[in-house]
């Protein structure tokens, strides 16, 4: 859930919040949205690959990079080109403060924090606004998305907010694969947390529903969540 924030801070960001019309998104119809997110399967190839179509093809190939893939410091592994960044705790924008200069949205207000200085820095981002922590109907107004208790479903719900008419999925696995949870090495001990892997699925059954006329294709092969069809990403980008 979305955190409030005390005092001028909080009230602050929810006036501004509150300003965003729906001419303020990304319009994406007509798109394919590639959505990258950090389970074991994702690949520096994959990675490759999604820069390559966006530096060379036609720019109607968007991207959503989630938590980690957002960064540059987890170059190969990471898309700090992307369109969005996206990341729902508010700590993770506190601690890492990443340079990127897309759109950064996030799941919670995040307050401000004490720079090197001593004084107090913001962490801009966009505030998501989340209808629901459990399984409901998937809004089509931008920015506005089911929770689903976990940031792949989420990020799914926005870039469907906006309008792709396409979607593809890396790092996906919603699971631990070849013994691995994360794509990314070295990851800073307060991140890697135990995943209830066995609930996240379930808000997806809801997509095909609410959205027949959109494509989820599911590019991690050995994923646990199975409601999309599942495709080599060189077969569908």
């Amino acid at each position: 859930m979305a955190l409030s924030l005390p005092g001028s801070r909080g009230e602050s960001q929810k006036r501004e919040s509150e300003k965003l019309s729906e001419h303020a998104w990304p319009d994406w119809k007509q798109q394919t949205v590639v959505i990258m997110a950090s389970g074991p399967s994702l690949t520096a190839d994959d990675v490759r690959l999604v820069k390559a179509q966006r530096d060379f093809g036609a720019m109607t190939v968007r991207c959503i990079a989630i938590n980690d893939c957002g960064l540059a410091r987890r170059l190969p592994l990471s898309a700090p080109w992307a369109d969005i960044l996206y990341a729902a705790d508010a700590r993770w924008w506190q601690f890492y403060k990443p340079a990127f200069t897309g759109l950064r949205i996030s799941g919670e207000n995040v307050p401000d924090v004490k720079g090197e200085d001593g004084q107090m820095v913001e962490v801009p981002t966009r505030p998501l606004e989340m209808i629901t922590t459990g399984v409901g109907p998937m809004p089509r107004v931008p920015g506005k998305v089911v929770h689903g208790n976990h940031s792949g479903f989420q990020a799914l719900g926005l870039a469907l907010s906006l309008g792709a008419s396409r979607v593809l999925l890396l790092g996906y696995d919603c699971g631990v694969t070849h013994n691995r949870r994360y794509a990314h090495k070295n990851r800073e001990k307060q991140f890697c947390r135990e995943s209830p892997y066995g609930k996240w699925p379930e808000p997806y059954n809801q997509v095909p529903v609410c959205f027949p006329n959109v494509e989820v294709i599911n590019c991690a092969m050995e994923s646990n969540l199975q409601v999309f069809p599942k495709r080599e990403l060189r077969e569908v980008l």
